[in-house]
C-alpha cells in the first residue's frame, strides 16, 4: 500500500514530549495579532485558541509550534472562505452551533469551499486511469527522503557552562571541521536530557521543502550534512542527514490498481492549495511568523 504524508502534520524533527498535563499552566499574558487581512481585519492568538477549543480534532495542534503554525494557516483559510462566501452572497444554514465565532465558521467554510473548489473525478476505467498516470508523473511520484539524527535541548539548558544553542553551534562547528563525531554529540545529549528522544528519526519524506524552511535546509544539506542549531519554541535542535535516498517514480505496475483513488487524493490536494492560493491574494492575508515564533505554545 502507498503511503502519501499528509499535509499540516508536525514534522518528525520537531516533535517533542507533551508535559502531563498538556502544557496548560503555560500562562500567556499577551493577544498579539497572529494573521492581518488587508487593512481591517485581524486574527489574534485568543481567536486561534479558541478556534482550537471548539474544534476537538485540532487541539493537540496548540501543544507544539509547528502545530501552531497549522492550525493558524487553516483559520485563516476558513476566514477566507467565510469572506468569499459572503461575497458571492452564499446563503449561511439557519442555525449556527452554539458558541461558533461567525467570522469562522467551519461549516459555513466548508460549503462554500465545496461549490468553488469543484468535484474530483476517478477515472473510469483502466484506458482513462494509464492516461492519467502518464499525464501526472507528480501524484506517482515518492518524495526524496532523509534519514535524520537529531539532537534536542531544553532551550534554558546550560552545558559546558554554555546556553544550550550556544553550545550546540560550537560543536556542530567541531563536527563539520575537526571531525568530532555526531554519535557522540548525540550520547551527550541524551544524558543532558534523558526525557527527550535522541539521535535516530527514521526517514523523513521531503514534500513540501518548497514551502519548509527545515525540509529544504535538509534538502540542500545533503547526505552528511548539518542543520541547525534551531530554536522552536522551548527547545533547541541540530540536526544531521545520516543517509539520503532520491526522489523516485512509482512504476505503473506497482500502482495501476491503485491510480482512481491517488487521482482523487491528487486531485483534492492540488485543488486545496489552488484554492488557498487564490484567497489568500484575493484578501491579503499576512502571517506573521515573527510573531509565532515568539508565541507560547499552549497545552489542549
Amino acid at each position: 500500500m502507498l503511503l502519501f504524508a499528509a499535509a499540516g502534520t508536525t514534522p518528525v524533527w520537531a516533535q517533542v514530549p507533551v508535559p502531563p498535563n498538556g502544557g496548560a499552566d503555560r500562562a500567556v499574558n499577551e493577544d498579539p495579532v497572529l494573521v492581518r487581512l488587508g487593512e481591517q481585519d485581524l486574527i489574534r492568538a485568543s481567536d486561534v485558541r479558541a478556534y482550537a477549543q471548539r474544534r476537538i480534532d485540532m487541539r493537540p495542534l496548540l501543544t507544539t509550534p509547528h502545530g501552531v503554525r497549522a492550525l493558524v494557516d487553516e483559520i485563516a483559510m476558513t476566514r477566507t472562505l467565510v469572506l468569499e462566501g459572503e461575497r458571492l452572497k452564499e446563503p449561511r444554514a439557519s442555525e449556527t452551533a452554539p458558541g461558533t465565532d461567525t467570522r469562522f465558521d467551519d461549516i459555513y467554510a466548508l460549503a462554500v469551499y465545496r461549490k468553488i473548489a469543484g468535484e474530483c473525478q476517478a477515472p473510469a476505467d483502466e484506458v482513462q486511469a494509464r492516461k492519467y498516470f502518464d499525464e501526472h508523473p507528480q501524484a506517482f511520484t515518492l518524495p526524496a527522503q532523509a534519514r535524520v539524527e537529531r539532537i534536542i535541548l531544553p532551550k534554558t539548558l546550560e552545558l559546558d557552562k554554555f546556553p544550550a544553542e550556544l553550545w550546540l553551534g560550537l560543536q556542530a562547528r567541531a563536527v563539520a571541521t575537526s571531525g568530532a563525531r555526531f554519535e557522540a554529540l548525540v550520547q551527550r545529549a541524551a544524558e543532558a536530557a534523558p526525557a527527550l528522544r535522541q539521535g535516530d528519526l527514521g526517514w523523513m519524506p521531503l514534500q513540501g521543502a518548497d514551502r519548509e524552511p527545515v525540509l529544504a535546509a535538509l534538502q540542500s544539506a545533503g547526505r552528511g550534512g548539518l542543520v541547525g542549531p534551531l530554536v522552536e519554541g522551548d527547545y533547541v535542535y541540530l540536526l544531521r542527514v545520516a543517509d539520503w535516498r532520491d526522489a523516485q517514480k512509482l512504476p505503473w505496475d506497482a500502482v495501476k490498481h491503485q491510480v482512481p483513488t491517488r487521482a482523487v487524493q491528487y486531485c483534492r490536494e492540488t485543488q486545496r492549495e489552488r484554492v488557498k492560493t487564490d484567497l489568500f491574494q484575493r484578501y491579503r492575508v499576512q502571517i506573521d511568523d515573527q510573531a509565532l515564533r515568539a508565541l507560547k505554545v499552549v497545552g489542549s
